[in-house]
């Protein structure tokens, strides 16, 4: 509920406006530096950051939750697609409602994938950690 919360909302119900068109930005970091040339650098970090953070748990657990997505690329191909979906998303409902909700942005899609590989890289690494403890404890044990 809180990722459907983030990603569509706050949907906005004033009258719409007659001539509005769906800002998309396909130009990557375009949006960002008008954002650090326009707004404080805490509205700039938490569009940036969030971004990535948002889409960290999802390159973390889909590996774990589905067996066959355990490879990189089909965790990176099904991030991409829900990523964009998003954006897609985003644009209808600013074309249906004729009011500017949110910018379907494709630097949105480029920093949910950052997060998607930082997520697996944990993921990642935390299975290492954890196959050389057990590689560890059961050559200790075998020692004894």
């Amino acid at each position: 509920i809180e990722l459907i919360s983030i990603v569509f909302f706050p949907i906005t119900f004033y009258p719409p406006m007659p001539n509005y068109t769906p800002n998309v930005n396909i130009v990557p970091m375009k949006d960002i530096i008008i954002l650090m040339r326009s707004q404080p650098i805490s509205i700039v970090i938490k569009n940036v950051v969030g971004n990535i953070i948002l889409f960290i748990p999802f390159g973390f657990f889909v590996p774990i939750i589905y067996r066959n997505m355990n490879r990189f690329i089909y965790s990176f191909l099904l991030g991409l697609c829900i990523s964009v979906f998003i954006e897609i998303a985003q644009f209808t409902i600013n074309y249906l409602t004729k009011y500017p909700n949110h910018t379907s942005d494709v630097n949105d899609v480029i920093l949910n994938i950052i997060g998607l590989i930082l997520g697996f890289m944990i993921q990642r690494g935390i299975r290492k950690v954890s196959f050389m403890a057990d590689y560890i404890n059961n050559g200790a044990n075998k020692i004894e």
